[in-house]
């Protein structure tokens, strides 16, 4: 599949990857697009966290990363909200 140029501007190859099949599956499979989507909100939590070093273990539920994330003030309101839609 050939990258959306979209999102050339994300660093990271797994965002854009995540976040082409989301475009890509946006018309003809929405239920997949929107898993593409949750899980591009995992990978990109994932990454402030390793990148501040907050990053614990993969294993560990969104939620409380967002959590973790918003008590350190680096997740600030409006953005947090976003990822609860």
């Amino acid at each position: 599949m050939t990258v959306s140029s979209n999102f050339a501007f994300l660093e990271d190859s797994q965002l854009v990857k995540l976040a082409t099949l989301a475009e890509h599956y946006f018309q003809n499979d929405p239920i997949t697009c929107l898993m593409k989507l949750r899980q591009f909100g995992e990978v990109l939590a994932q990454l402030v966290a390793f990148n501040t070093g907050l990053y614990t273990d993969s294993t560990e539920d969104q939620l409380k990363l967002l959590n973790r994330l918003g008590s350190n003030n680096l997740l600030p309101d409006p953005v947090g909200k976003l990822f609860h839609f």
